[in-house]
C-alpha cells in the first residue's frame, strides 16, 4: 500500500484559519460549498482543509469570499462607501443586495431631467494579518 488508508490519505493537510469579527458579540459563519463548517461569537478558531470558503458576518448578513491555502489570520475590516445610481430601477436591484443594516443613508437628487441617487452603505473585507 502506498500509505493511503481507507477514506484518503493518512495526513490530510490542515489549515489553522482565524476570522477576527470588527464586533466582538457579532456571530461569525464559515461555510464551504454553501455547507456550514463553523460558526463563532467574535471571532472563528477553525483548522480547515484548504479551499474556498465563504465568511458570512451576521445571521443574514454580508457574505465574503475567502481562500485558505496556509495557516492564515484575518480580520474584519468595515469601510462607509459610495455607489452613485441614475435610476429607481438600479437603485432597487441595488438594495436588495445590500443588508439593511449595512445601510448609511440615501440621497435623491431629484433637480433637472433625471433623478440621481447616491447611496452609502457600509462594505465588509477581509484584511490578511498573517
Amino acid at each position: 500500500m502506498n500509505g493511503v488508508g481507507i477514506g484518503g490519505s493518512e495526513s490530510a493537510k490542515k489549515c489553522k484559519l482565524v476570522v477576527v469579527g470588527a464586533k466582538s458579540h457579532a456571530s461569525l459563519w464559515l461555510y464551504q460549498d454553501g455547507r456550514f463548517v463553523q460558526g463563532g461569537t467574535g471571532a472563528l478558531d477553525a483548522n480547515v482543509s484548504p479551499g474556498k470558503y465563504t465568511v458570512k458576518f451576521g445571521f443574514d448578513g454580508v457574505k465574503v469570499p475567502l481562500s485558505v491555502e496556509e495557516d492564515s489570520e484575518f480580520e474584519e475590516n468595515v469601510r462607509t462607501v459610495s455607489r452613485h445610481l441614475f435610476d429607481e430601477l438600479k437603485l432597487c436591484e441595488f438594495l436588495d443586495e445590500v443588508p439593511r443594516e449595512d445601510l448609511v443613508w440615501i440621497f435623491r437628487d431629484g433637480r433637472g431631467q433625471y433623478t440621481n441617487y447616491v447611496v452609502f452603505y457600509r462594505k465588509h473585507e477581509l484584511k490578511r494579518i498573517k
